[in-house]
């Protein structure tokens, strides 16, 4: 049914959502996991970025994820909507004006 859909639809935006937040401190943690501390004072997890994979390699795809990725989601999904929007408006306003003016 078309419900079930829409639910499952969810499930896996929420399971997209939880595998990308996931992937950076996972690949933090595989890359160097001696170089990870945790402050309890804090209650945060630091990186300490020493080792040298990480300029070249790792920064850039950091930056790709952290910024680009988010930016352009929202930009396509704008876009979409105000798409979807200006359709239904289309379909509403053509019919309000079909009739001649008296």
């Amino acid at each position: 049914s078309g419900r079930s859909l829409v639910i499952k639809e969810a499930h896996n935006i929420a399971a997209a959502i939880w595998i990308y937040s996931l992937t950076l401190p996972v690949l933090f943690l595989a890359i160097d996991k001696d170089d990870v501390s945790f402050d309890y004072r804090r209650y945060a997890c630091d990186y300490g970025f020493s080792a040298p994979f990480w300029r070249p390699v790792v920064l850039p795809i950091c930056s790709l994820a952290i910024g680009i990725i988010p930016i352009t989601l929202v930009a396509v999904s704008t876009m979409m909507l105000l798409l979807k929007i200006r359709k239904r408006e289309k379909l509403e306003v053509s019919y309000q004006w079909s009739q001649p003016f008296s």
